[in-house]
């Protein structure tokens, strides 16, 4: 049996669809749903609220989609970079997309990640944290960068490029090499160095990196 906020929910959603974000009330989705404007406001705060739970619905069917086709490519900087791609294209032209529009999609972003409400980000975070860690694990990803912050900044990322598209006319060639070189690769990286403790370690750092240039330029100088 459908639930009172599930009805709700998916009243929101045509009413969004036939009225237009700006032009649907909370008497509009309580019509729609058969229950008391009283009733409404005991599930969502308003229209921004139930806007945002509707979203985050579609955001994750969404991502479910976009993580399982990754899936059944190769593991580690391949994976996730088409588990991107997938998910900036699930987000662009899929039944969000046909929601919010190109004009409200910032609207959406800021009403999910504003304020203090983690369980909005968790929503999405919870989905892609556990092949975060198994990646890891298996050493495909860089160990010293908690499953968290890898998975929240895939999360922000996606929503940037959803948002404002670095590339006009849906270029998926130059999309697919942006999210390889400026955004997964960073989820590769090994540990950066401990700072070395005095002065002369680092002239002697510097020194021998600059002797290995030297030799390697030497040694691949056409005589």
């Amino acid at each position: 049996m459908t639930s009172v906020r599930a009805r709700i929910m998916a009243a929101a959603w045509d009413s969004f669809r036939q009225s237009g974000i700006a032009g649907t009330r909370p008497e509009d989705v309580a019509r729609l749903a058969g229950v008391a404007r009283s009733t409404f406001y005991r599930h969502f705060k308003g229209i921004d609220d139930a806007l945002v739970a509707v979203a985050i619905e579609q955001g994750q069917a969404n991502l479910r989609d976009a993580l399982a086709g990754a899936r059944q490519s190769e593991l580690g900087e391949i994976c996730w970079t088409r588990f991107v791609c997938c998910a900036v294209g699930g987000l662009t032209s899929g039944d969000l997309a046909e929601l919010v529009g190109q004009d409200y999609m910032m609207t959406v972003v800021r009403l999910t990640y504003g304020g203090q409400n983690h369980a909005r980000y968790a929503a999405f975070a919870d989905l892609i944290v556990p092949a975060l860690e198994r990646d890891i694990e298996a050493g495909r990803l860089a160990a010293h960068i908690p499953p968290q912050d890898m998975a929240e900044w895939l999360l922000r990322q996606i929503w940037s490029l959803a948002s404002v598209p670095p590339f006009p006319g849906g270029d998926e060639v130059a999309l697919h090499h942006y999210v390889e070189c400026f955004i997964v690769a960073g989820l590769l990286r090994q540990a950066p160095p401990p700072p070395l403790d005095n002065l002369s370690e680092r002239v002697e750092a510097i020194w021998h990196s600059v002797n290995r240039m030297e030799q390697a330029l030497t040694t691949s100088r056409p005589r």
